[in-house]
């Protein structure tokens, strides 16, 4: 285990070693940490300074899966000797400046790529320091994440299209809504998870046409993988069409590499309804708790006149928090 020793000035491979963050960060904060930057040891009374350490130490956790990944300090608080967070293994569902860390806008796959340093890049090819930075480096004296292992993921399917209508069908089908699940994955030291974005499923424009199912939306980080499957779409039928049934999810189920925090099917549609967006809560996966809240992507309504074409699904998600 990673050790920190008490020295006459406060050791300088806090920098590298343990998770930090702003003062206003929502996480909770260790003992060690105070509001001018110092170290508060032996036993409370005494304040080392921390030179040009401005910001707040997150305390560890405990029953979560990265509760684990923790530094033993040389410093006591009250007789305790204190344990902190390595950099990148403390993760919650939280916004930054109002926004997720990471949103896709298009269908397709892409490449979490994390480095020995502690950098970790969204790039459209695998190894690749290009695209969007996600994690800086471990000796980076910087407020933003540093050396990210755990990220928690949001993984959506696209919805399913709905169907043609030609003159004789009373009704036309709508598409199903898509599988949804969050999940936790712990990135490797060196290398990468993949990503896919589902498409969404094109309405029908054809004579007699069904509609186009959703594309399944995927995550596979080592030996853990989550698909939340696409939407099926919505049938043709010479006196009335068919709704689409939902997407399904597929996993390999809990292991070292990734954990499923919730996970939901998604709805069908029916004649005359495309399949709702699946909505998912959970209490978010920290002590500080708070709720977060989900809606897979709805599947796309049938053609409402004679000969008219199906409509599209909502297109495939993935969110990443940390």
């Amino acid at each position: 285990m990673a050790y920190i020793g008490q020295q006459n000035t406060a050791d300088t491979r806090l920098y590298e070693a343990v998770e930090y963050g702003l003062y206003s960060d929502p996480r909770s904060k260790s003992p060690l940490a105070t509001t001018n930057g110092a170290l508060l040891v032996n036993g409370g009374t005494t304040m080392l300074p921390m030179i040009n350490f401005n910001f707040a130490l997150i305390a560890p956790t405990s029953g979560y899966f990265y509760s684990g990944e923790t530094v033993t300090t040389g410093f006591y608080v009250g007789g305790t000797q204190i344990k902190l967070c390595k950099p990148g293994c403390r993760p919650r569902t939280q916004k930054v400046n109002g926004n997720y860390p990471w949103k896709s806008g298009a269908a397709g796959t892409a490449y979490i790529n994390r480095f020995t340093d502690g950098e970790v890049w969204i790039s459209g090819t695998p190894n690749s320091r290009s695209g969007s930075q996600l994690s800086y480096k471990l000796n980076q004296a910087v407020s933003l994440p540093r050396g990210i292992r755990y990220l928690i993921v949001q993984v959506v399917g696209g919805g399913g299209g709905g169907s043609y209508r030609g003159l004789g069908a009373s009704t036309s089908g709508c598409g199903g809504s898509s599988a949804i699940g969050v999940c936790m994955i712990k990135l490797p030291e060196n290398g990468y998870a993949t990503i896919t974005v589902g498409g969404a499923g094109a309405g029908s424009d054809a004579m007699m046409g069904d509609g186009y199912p959703g594309g399944d939306s995927k995550i596979t980080c080592g030996s853990f993988y989550f698909t939340a499957g696409g939407g099926k779409p919505g049938t043709y039928g010479t006196f009335g069409g068919g709704g689409g049934a939902g997407g399904t999810v597929s996993t390999s189920g809990d292991n070292a590499d990734g954990r499923i925090i919730v996970q939901g099917n998604g709805n069908a549609g029916s004649q005359g309804s495309p399949g709702i967006g699946v909505s998912r809560s959970y209490t978010d996966w920290a002590p500080e708790g708070g709720t977060s809240n989900w809606v897979s992507a709805a599947g796309g309504a049938g053609a409402t006149s004679a000969y008219g074409s199906g409509s599209p699904g909502v297109i495939g998600d993935i969110i990443m928090s940390y």
